[in-house]
Parts: structure tokens; C-alpha cells; sequence
């Protein structure tokens, strides 16, 4: 017998945050809908002027309220296999391994890996209101920014016209992998990235920290530690500041982005 892969152990971490987000809901179904419907019957019972209805359903249409939440039934549907899944990680008696989150820090900072276990950002919300107290760690989670669905993502530059800022990923998280996404391209030559990075060795943060890739065509180039401050080895990325074309590029929109992990499912 032998503890669960990394690719196994995001499988099923994948498909619950699949089930979890499914349970939340949007727009207009789910507890993201509930809510709202707890919220109207509250507001009712607070603009009614007879005291007998408030009296008899004050109670428990507050409790619905505090209840209207898909993050904390998610937690206690996913409940019974996270359990399995951290006393199935902490059997094995690895080296400072005594919860889920210490596990996955083994297996995405330590020895077992680089970044082989990363989680979504729903993963965080899911585990700390299944376990209130613990705190996720940001070297467990990505944070995907990729244009169109943020128009700028990290940063934006149009070739002879300028920058225009985008995202700033939360310290929450470690951040995405590094790339460029290209388009309208004249000519060719080097781009550098100035921003923050997430240093895999150190596991904290760094300002000023630079990326670089040669980009000769349209479509989505990886950035790899480069230029003048270069990021270090397996270093994802948080913001950034500045983008910098060669200027053997004359024309072109070139948007820094964030990534998840390749082949993982977009969550």
C-alpha cells in the first residue's frame, strides 16, 4: 500500500471543488440565490408593524440566514471525505506532515515536489470553514488571471500606445504561472516582466522581480526568470508592474497572465 499521487489527490480535490462550487451556485440558483431569499424574508419581518409574526418567525428566520450559506454546506457534504483524505495523508508519518494543508506544502514546496499539489481559491474557503481556525497556507493555492475574462490580466501593453494595469492576485494566494498572451504581432524579439513573484525556496513574496520570453508570433509564450532582477527557479507570479517590449516589436497587444497548473480543469 502507498499514500495517494499528487495527480490523484487533485483529481479529487478538483471534482470536490467542482461539487462545492455547484452547491454555492450563481446568479440566480443556489445558496447564492438562498441567501438573497433569507435576506428578503428577514427584511419583511423588519418592516412589519404587527409584533406577533416578527415574535413567532424572528427566530428562525435568522437562523435561515446565518444558514444561507453554500461554503459551509459544502464543507459538511465534503466533510467525511476530507477527514479520510487527511488521516489517509498523516498515516504515513512523513516529516512535519500532521494535517491536509501540511501535506500539500510537502508536496508543492518540499521534498515531495514543486507545486505538484496546488489547489483552486476555493479550496481555501472550503477548508477553513471545515476545519474554523486552520488557515490555508498561500504556497497551496494558484490564482488563475487570464484574458478575456480579465480584459487587462496581470498587465497590458499595446505596442506604441501604452500599459494599462490589471489584477493584483491576493496575498492569499501564491499566485499562477508566469506567461504572455500575444496578439496583432509585428515583428519580434524579447519581453520582460517586471512584478511580484512567489518564491517557491523562500515561500514569501518578492517586489521587483523579473521574467523574460522571446516572442516572435501570436498565442501564449511561458515567462521564465530573466532580465535584470530574474525571479527564482519555479517562482510564480502575483502582479506586475511593468511590461517591456525589444524593440524589434513594432506593433502587437501583449498581456502578462497568471496560469494554473497544466491540465487541471478551470475551476
Amino acid at each position: 500500500m502507498s499514500i495517494i499521487t499528487a495527480a490523484l489527490l487533485c483529481s479529487v480535490t478538483d471534482s470536490a471543488m467542482a461539487y462545492a462550487k455547484s452547491v454555492i451556485g450563481s446568479g440566480s440558483y443556489g445558496y447564492v440565490q438562498g441567501a438573497i431569499e433569507a435576506q428578503a424574508i428577514v427584511d419583511a419581518l423588519l418592516g412589519a408593524t404587527d409584533l406577533d409574526p416578527v415574535i413567532a418567525l424572528g427566530s428562525s428566520s435568522r437562523a435561515l440566514l446565518l444558514d444561507a450559506s453554500g461554503v459551509k454546506r459544502a464543507a459538511a457534504d465534503l466533510s467525511p471525505l476530507l477527514l479520510s483524505l487527511q488521516q489517509h495523508v498523516i498515516s504515513y508519518s512523513i516529516a512535519d506532515v500532521r494535517t491536509l494543508d501540511t501535506y500539500l506544502s510537502y508536496l508543492n514546496v518540499l521534498a515531495g515536489g514543486t507545486w505538484t499539489a496546488l489547489q483552486a481559491p476555493l479550496w481555501k474557503q472550503v477548508i477553513e470553514a471545515w476545519n474554523p481556525g486552520q488557515v490555508v497556507r498561500a504556497e497551496n493555492l494558484y490564482y488563475e488571471v487570464l484574458s478575456p475574462a480579465s480584459a487587462n490580466g496581470l498587465r497590458k501593453l499595446v505596442v506604441g500606445t501604452g500599459q494599462t494595469a490589471g489584477v493584483t492576485i491576493a496575498t492569499d494566494y501564491a499566485g499562477g504561472f508566469p506567461q504572455l498572451r500575444v496578439s496583432g504581432l509585428t515583428g519580434s524579439g524579447d519581453v520582460t516582466v517586471t512584478g511580484t513573484a512567489f518564491d517557491r525556496a523562500t515561500r514569501q513574496a518578492a517586489t521587483g522581480r523579473t521574467w523574460t520570453a522571446t516572442v516572435s508570433a501570436d498565442g501564449v509564450t511561458a515567462l521564465a526568470p530573466g532580465g535584470a532582477t530574474p525571479a527564482g527557479a519555479n517562482a510564480l507570479i502575483r502582479s506586475v508592474s511593468d511590461v517591456a517590449a525589444a524593440g524589434g516589436i513594432s506593433a502587437g497587444t501583449i498581456i502578462a497572465e497568471a496560469a494554473r497548473p497544466s491540465g487541471r480543469p478551470a475551476l
